[in-house]
């Protein structure tokens, strides 16, 4: 007879409701996500002053303003570095036709040793080709509407976060004894590719970011606000001691593009 009493279990009752609770909550920060560009406009980097009151986070702000007064907020669906870097790569190119002219062959030779350590020709030269067709769309333009139109096109947008994530894990696979010291937990690259770079939603850090860099010959330099000692910004530039074609901003999870002064 108790059997029938399940339904009004108080404890079950209790745990379906965080279930739904947690469910709605992940359907409105999906839903609040969405909301926001893939690429962004460009803005005043100072109105993020206003979105924090945290002191450490506050001093560092007000020194990242004269150097990078401009940015442009992307995403945060875990593509962001990604996304940012293709972009700001690609409207950093526009005005450095020398750089462009180094950077397409780059690019257009990387298809080659991807299949050569065994991604599938049939898929991977699909994303291939979506990238180097953009890439040569902005030699032939001069323009920036066909990158920022493209990137925030969510399908085509994906398609070029994908292969540049493909570069990234190649690259690693490639100069695996390199980075197998870098790995923490004990895992093997091809463990890291796998969970860390391979999947799409997966935040990028260092290693990503440094191998995605040396495949392509860039340098990107990310400024960070976080809780680490002092009133500035870290920088890092990744490879060290390249001239950052790309500037990044991070703030725990999230990577947005920067745009330094032409004083800085």
């Amino acid at each position: 007879r108790g059997h029938g009493d399940c339904g009004r279990d108080p404890l079950n009752n209790h745990r379906m409701e965080q279930y739904e609770a947690t469910v709605k909550q992940i359907e409105d920060i999906r839903k609040e996500t969405e909301k926001n560009a893939l690429i962004g406009e460009l803005e005043d980097t100072s109105r993020l002053l206003s979105e924090y009151n945290d002191d450490i986070f506050l001093a560092k702000l007000k020194n990242l303003v004269p150097l990078y007064p401009k940015l442009r907020r992307t995403r945060g669906d875990g593509n962001c570095f990604y996304r940012a870097f293709g972009f700001g790569l690609l409207e950093a190119l526009l005005g450095k036709p020398a750089e462009l002219d180094r950077v397409l062959p780059i690019v257009k030779d990387s298809l080659q040793p991807l299949l050569d350590v065994g991604y599938p020709a049939m898929t991977t030269e699909d994303f291939y080709e979506a990238f180097v067709e953009l890439v040569e769309k902005v030699k032939e333009s001069q323009s920036l509407e066909p990158v920022f139109s493209t990137f925030n096109d969510a399908y085509m947008s994906d398609f070029l976060v994908v292969y540049l994530r493909i570069l990234a894990s190649g690259h690693l696979q490639r100069n695996s004894d390199d980075y197998a010291p870098f790995i923490e937990g004990g895992r093997t690259v091809e463990e890291f590719r796998k969970t860390e770079v391979d999947p799409m939603g997966v935040e990028a850090d260092h290693l990503q970011i440094k191998a995605l860099c040396e495949s392509l010959g860039v340098c990107v330099r990310v400024s960070y606000i976080d809780r680490s000692p002092g009133d500035n910004p870290t920088v890092h530039d990744l490879p060290a001691g390249g001239q950052p074609l790309v500037h990044l901003l991070y703030r725990p999870g999230h990577y947005d593009l920067l745009y330094p002064s032409t004083s800085a």
